[in-house]
């Protein structure tokens, strides 16, 4: 039965990647051989000893051709960069969704998930629109504050469940959302005063409640592999400000309010993975006005929208230890910095003004930075909201409410020009195996995981995996092999009898884009 398990997994990726490699080694032969660099007859013919060398596969070289290794190291190994889909063209406008009841204060909690679009509208309730094809979003169902126990705050979503804050009781709704033409009220749960923000990480619901006075606020975890969830820690805290994000990892950035004008906006990092025992990593503190009313993350870097103060992007390499790395700043007469959300070295800005502006920020590694705007959406009224869901944008404007007591909302569908990185696989784990037979002991690592369920919108493909010591640095993950989309397992054979390792995930798609690494399980 092991040696059934025991196929050559990750043996078409190496192929494919070592000749990748050597296509690449002997395109660059051809471009030295022709250049001023390789006029010398000895250096031609080290040159076209390595094409024959890359060309055969094998480590064979010629006179000559190991003065160009170092050369061919730079060029075949460049530094790791992000998978991206950069397609040229600007934010396609596609449809958009009246709700004439959608209440003041919810448009930050609209979510997608797969091709359904939650839209919570306060008293109203909750409205659910098909997505699939989103030039025509098709209405399925609204659940109104009766049905829903509750007016309608942030939503989050996942597989046949959907949960939804209801502000007015403290609480969160549990709905079965199986046929969602006809989702139902299951169980309320939890207590939380002023919630703002739901996120779904792992197994864990993550709600970020607000402070008031008398009343400390902090982030709150449910388990959701129960029904109803069951909660299993938190952190609480004054002066919470709406700014809050979870990564992938687990790991929780919460934005605390200045106490005062003369003090700074702070944000507190911590380590929820394990949400039953929080720990405290550090706080950043902010030398620079502002409140932090949302956050992004995009590869090492988190985005902070600080209202006045403009676009704050921080180096999370080290979340004990953040850095601001580049900012952006209003300037004089221009609109609040209302929402952000990144996507590599974009950044799409809610303005809180008649506009949506697309920013494109390269960061470089000694700290200067180059700004340059790509593209505005003009909008008819003030716009408060902006979310990414696959390739899809979701604005939100609202009219003025200084000049109408029921100031109307609408949602606006774009295309953008990138797309949005599937989500890690859930739930990796480490199985130490031992395959003894008459003449060999073999030890095996068993990596096993679970599909995200939140990558329903993409069509995985892959999945690839990871290795390294324990202790090191992320930047010491290597990358040892894959699977096909289907198998939700690999084997890592021939290990010494007391070879430890840490091992991470990851999941890709049909067009190329890798998840970020799941968290990391050891032996």
């Amino acid at each position: 039965a092991m040696e059934t398990q025991l196929e050559d997994q990750g043996v078409s990726h190496v192929v494919s990647q070592f000749s990748l490699l050597t296509g690449r080694a002997i395109r660059l032969i051809d471009e030295l051989t022709e250049s001023a660099f390789g006029g010398s007859q000895m250096f031609k013919e080290g040159l076209s000893g390595l094409k024959r060398s890359f060309g055969r596969g094998r480590p064979f070289f010629y006179p000559g051709s190991a003065l160009f290794l170092s050369v061919f190291f730079i060029s075949l190994f460049p530094p790791a960069a992000e998978a991206l889909d950069y397609r040229p063209s600007a934010s396609e406008p596609l449809s958009k969704i009246e709700e004439p009841a959608w209440a003041w204060g919810s448009e930050a909690g609209v979510f997608v998930a797969g091709k359904k679009l939650f839209i919570p509208l306060g008293y109203p309730g909750l409205a659910i629109y098909d997505i699939s094809d989103p030039r025509t979003p098709v209405f399925l169902s609204r659940l109104n504050h009766q049905e829903l126990r509750g007016q309608a705050g942030a939503v989050a979503a996942r597989g046949n469940r959907a949960y939804v804050a209801t502000p007015d009781q403290k609480t969160i709704a549990l709905l079965d959302i199986t046929d969602p033409s006809k989702p139902f009220f299951l169980a309320n749960f939890g207590y939380i005063p002023y919630i703002q923000h739901l996120e779904i990480r792992d197994r864990y619901l993550y709600a970020c409640a607000a402070s008031s006075i008398g009343q400390n606020g902090g982030v709150y975890a449910f388990d959701i592999s129960t029904d109803p969830p069951t909660a299993v820690g938190s952190y609480l805290t004054d002066l919470i400000d709406p700014g809050f994000h979870v990564t992938a990892s687990g790991i929780v950035f919460l934005a605390r309010t200045p106490r005062s004008g003369n003090d700074s906006a702070k944000i507190d990092c911590l380590d929820m993975s394990k949400p039953a025992t929080p720990v405290f990593l550090g706080q950043w503190a902010s030398d620079y006005p502002g409140n932090i009313v949302d956050i992004s993350e995009s590869g090492d870097k988190i985005y902070c929208a600080a209202y006045w103060g403009g676009i704050w992007v921080l180096d999370m390499s080290d979340p004990a230890n953040l850095k601001r790395v580049s900012m952006f700043d209003w300037a004089e007469g221009k609109p609040y910095a209302k929402s952000v959300q990144a996507l590599s070295n974009q950044i799409y800005i809610a303005q809180g003004g008649p506009s949506l502006s697309y920013q494109k920020f390269d960061v470089f590694e000694f700290g200067a930075d180059q700004i340059e705007l790509v593209e505005e959406i003009a909008a008819a009224a003030y716009t408060q909201s902006v979310r990414l869901a696959d390739d899809l944008l979701l604005l939100i404007e609202i009219e003025s409410p200084w000049e109408t007591p029921t100031p109307r909302k609408i949602l606006h569908l774009y295309k953008t020009p990138l797309r949005l990185k599937p989500r890690p696989p859930l739930d990796v784990a480490l199985q130490r195996l031992i395959n003894r037979s008459l003449f060999l002991r073999e030890t095996i690592n068993r990596i096993a995981w679970k599909p995200n369920p939140d990558n329903e919108s993409f069509d995985i493909t892959e999945y690839r995996i990871y290795r390294k010591f324990p202790g090191e640095g992320d930047q010491y993950y290597q990358l040892i092999g894959g699977v096909k989309a289907g198998v939700i397992e690999f084997l890592d054979r021939f290990l010494g009898a007391h070879d430890k390792y840490a091992y991470a995930v990851t999941a890709v798609e049909s067009g190329g884009l890798e998840s970020l690494r799941s968290p990391s399980v050891e032996n």
